[in-house]
């Protein structure tokens, strides 16, 4: 063989397999004619991942290739709401068309939009996963989660709603004649109360893997019915509630073929009480051969966690094999603990999944990839962290999302910034001519702002962060026209250079994007520029 071409079609599908199809059609449609023919005569099946790309892109991709093979795609990956949009403005979901879809995954949806979309999907009759998260002014809850279950294939859900605290909603207690859900995988990092939890199972009676998180609101009081599952075999839940909320919730679900358990668990030192794991596991988990408990805390002195550590060394842990960790950190005044479970590919690695650290009211939240810095109210923090502290507690190296919700000291998030390496994204809730000391971090690629950003900020912005793909942010209203046009005329002087396709201007009402719409009108870029104004952002994509 002495040429690449010479290789066999089936070679070739196989390699898209491993590709992106909006990938692998950018290499090879336009090689030659066999090329273009393998994508468009042949029966290859497609997955199509549209990430942030540029108009012209997009209209290539949905006119050359999605347009034509609809019926091929059997999974479909949005990205981002500007997509969702964009893509279902183009190609209505019908499942006359869309014959083969299989899979969907959207992020950050919206309410409203997901459930039309569950709606359209109960049609399709080789539908069998949804990932999804939708966005936090969450509506209709209630209509989704009944639209989940009545979709009649649906084998595994992936769906987080976006908020700090459970949205009040009720799900009534499913009548005896109703068919159980077909979902078996269900894996959701929205924060259920029990009660909504436990609604939730009742209707999930063939699950095998459920991961959840739960916090119990402070109105909530009611007692939680049994609930029979006798196919679960793996259960996760991050509990955000007392020992006592997470015992009553374990005790009501009947598991006897479970297999797997993991808890996570933050401050609640009941959480290490081994004698009641011994008595809960004992009574309803008897065929339990994995117990891993994560748990992260705060004590004063040693005094108070060791004796909590020796009680998992008695003889009912060392008979199944069950192992332990732990880490202590210190910050300022108190002792961080860190306790995890322990096997043989971890030895004695203590890597949490989530971590809370609490500083002077303020909290910072490291969920998997993505931190979260937060306070108790809306005012305006004076605290101060201890960066050389915290960089030996949190996971740093894994952090790909920084997101701050309330007004911090700069300083702080700079350090935050800093000590996570591999920072991507970045949400803010206030702008300082400060963070333009990043500017060496090129791997930043997304930014939200919020702080009325004036033309000179935006000016500098886009100097120092030249490999952002999407900005968000709120700007000055009478400096609107002139960051219009100089956003105008950055882009068209990087041309194929530039990697920004997307602007977002929050906090858009209708006079603002009429403004939009009347420079671009007015500079004559009408061809080239779209406004579109989803939810309260008006989106400026080129």
């Amino acid at each position: 063989m002495t040429s690449f071409e010479h290789l066999s079609n089936e070679i070739f599908y196989e390699i898209f397999e491993y590709l992106d199809i909006c990938q692998a059609y950018e290499i090879f449609a336009y090689f030659n004619h066999r090329f273009r023919y393998l994508f468009v005569e042949s029966s290859l099946l497609y997955h199509i991942k549209l990430d942030l790309l540029s108009h012209q892109s997009f209209q290539q991709y949905c006119q050359h290739l999605i347009s034509p093979n609809k019926h091929r795609i059997i999974s479909l990956r949005l990205a981002n709401p500007f997509t969702i949009d964009r893509y279902f403005t183009f190609f209505p979901l019908d499942h006359a068309s869309f014959l083969n879809l299989r899979s969907l995954t959207l992020n950050d949806i919206e309410s409203d939009k997901l459930a039309s979309l569950l709606t359209l999907l109960a049609t399709f009759p080789r539908f069998v996963s949804l990932s999804c998260t939708v966005e936090p002014s969450v509506r209709n809850l209630e209509t989704i989660h009944q639209s989940l279950f009545a979709l009649p294939v649906l084998k595994y859900c992936n769906m987080t709603i976006k908020q700090q605290y459970p949205v009040e909603f009720v799900l009534p207690n499913p009548a005896k004649d109703c068919q159980p859900s077909s979902i078996e995988y269900f894996i959701s990092q929205t924060r259920y109360t029990p009660l909504q939890l436990s609604n939730l199972l009742l209707r999930m009676s063939r699950i095998t893997h459920l991961s959840c998180r739960v916090l119990l609101p402070y109105w909530v009081t009611s007692s939680i019915p049994s609930i029979h599952l006798p196919h679960l075999k793996h259960l996760s839940i991050h509990c955000h509630i007392s020992f006592i909320q997470s015992e009553i919730l374990l005790y009501a679900i009947v598991a006897h073929q479970l297999e797997v358990l993991h808890i996570r668990a933050i401050s609640v030192s009941d959480y290490l009480k081994a004698d009641r794991w011994e008595q809960l596991i004992t009574i309803r988990f008897p065929c339990l051969r994995l117990f891993d408990l994560q748990y992260c805390g705060s004590f004063y002195t040693d005094d108070e966690y060791q004796p909590l550590i020796d009680g998992f060394k008695s003889r009912f842990w060392m008979e199944r094999n069950w192992s332990f960790a732990h880490r202590c950190y210190p910050y300022k005044q108190s002792t961080w603990l860190l306790f995890s479970s322990i096997n043989d590919s971890t030895e004695n690695n203590v890597d949490l999944e989530e971590i809370v650290v609490f500083d002077s009211g303020a909290r910072i939240d490291v969920q998997s990839t993505h931190m979260t810095v937060s306070t108790q109210n809306r005012m305006k923090s004076t605290c101060v962290f201890s960066i050389d502290q915290l960089a030996k507690i949190i996971p740093c190296e894994r952090l790909t999302r920084l997101t701050v919700l309330n007004d911090f000291p700069i300083e702080d998030i700079i350090g935050l910034v800093n000590i996570s390496q591999h920072i991507r994204s970045l949400v803010l809730q206030g702008y300082s001519s400060k963070l333009l000391s990043l500017a060496n971090r090129n791997n930043i690629q997304q930014m939200i702002l919020r702080g009325n950003l004036t033309f000179q900020d935006v000016q500098s912005l886009m100097e120092a962060f030249r490999y952002l793909k999407c900005l968000k942010l709120t700007v000055a209203e009478n400096d609107l026209e002139l960051i219009l046009r100089f956003l105008i005329q950055h882009i068209k002087k990087q041309a194929e250079h530039c990697v920004l396709h997307l602007v977002g201007f929050l906090d858009a009402h209708s006079l603002l994007v009429r403004r939009l719409r009347k420079v671009i009108d007015f500079e004559g870029y009408a061809n080239s520029f779209t406004i579109e104004s989803i939810s309260d952002t008006a989106y400026l994509w080129w």
